[in-house]
């Protein structure tokens, strides 16, 4: 928070709550976060900004994008009391209905890297209740976090649907995740289209496209060391013939850098994708 720090300065403060105000206006996501801890001047000019930022959504009927909203995170401390005043301020200003948006507003959260990511990952996800639709979430770097907390956070509850609406989920680098990953994401996120789970151990690999290779489009398994493959071919086999599929797997994209594929794997997965 230097450059907020540098910016906070006794000549920046001579400016006035008002003005300040309105300049930290424009400022969203994590740096409205950090900026809010600066000072008690700007925490006090930024107690209206929202956290959240406006982004492009997907298409409705029309074929026109939908507004959407994103929160970015990504980095940020959030470790003891931190957690509760992040999410007694999302509650307190929830996402809004956006122009044109239809039903509740998608939702993309960007947690990458945090530290303290742990429970702070769930209170933060449930703190948007039913009034978004979460569609992307990213907790790339959260070596952290383990499966039991990754479950908690997709579930749905009372507060909200959990990872119903998840059509993108990234994973890369959650070396904490360990157990059935590939039967908690087939139960709490029947949308999803779209994981990197770049890291996980061969077994993990050949779970997820058992699980998931239906409808998966894109898969990113960079630097898993599947070796010769052979496990990872099994399970595209088996899905194939479970299946009854005449044509290869729907995937779009299948991302295998760095995993140390033999010339003889490369040619068995070609055969079967």
């Amino acid at each position: 928070a230097r450059h907020w720090e540098r910016m906070a300065a006794p000549g920046a403060s001579s400016l006035g709550e008002d003005l300040v105000a309105h300049v930290l206006s424009f400022v969203g996501g994590r740096e409205a976060w950090r900026a809010r801890r600066v000072c008690q001047t700007w925490a006090r000019s930024m107690a209206g900004t929202s956290l959240y930022a406006t982004c492009r959504g997907s298409a409705g009927t029309d074929g026109e994008a939908r507004p959407a909203l994103e929160l970015d995170l990504s980095g940020c401390r959030l470790d003891g009391p931190r957690v509760l005043l992040l999410c007694d301020l999302l509650r307190s200003r929830p996402p809004v209905q956006l122009p044109n948006a239809g039903r509740a507003p998608e939702l993309r959260v960007d947690l990458g890297g945090l530290v303290g990511v742990g429970g702070a990952a769930v209170e933060v996800l449930r703190a948007h209740g039913g009034r978004a639709r979460l569609v992307e979430l990213s907790l790339c770097g959260c070596g952290e976090l383990d499966l039991n907390t990754l479950c908690a956070a997709l579930s749905p509850s009372s507060s909200g649907p959990g990872g119903r609406h998840l059509r993108s989920l990234s994973l890369s680098g959650c070396h904490g995740l360990r157990g059935e990953l590939a039967a908690a994401l087939h139960e709490y996120c029947p949308a999803l289209t779209e994981l990197d789970a770049s890291g996980l151990a061969a077994a993990g690999s050949a779970a997820l496209v058992r699980a998931l290779g239906l409808n998966l489009r894109d898969l990113r398994l960079d630097n898993t060391q599947l070796g010769d493959c052979r496990t990872f071919c099994r399970a595209v086999a088996e899905l194939h013939r479970t299946a009854g599929l005449a044509a290869p797997l729907p995937l779009r994209r299948l991302s295998l850098s760095g995993c140390g594929l033999t010339d003889g794997a490369v040619r068995a997965l070609g055969s079967l994708l």
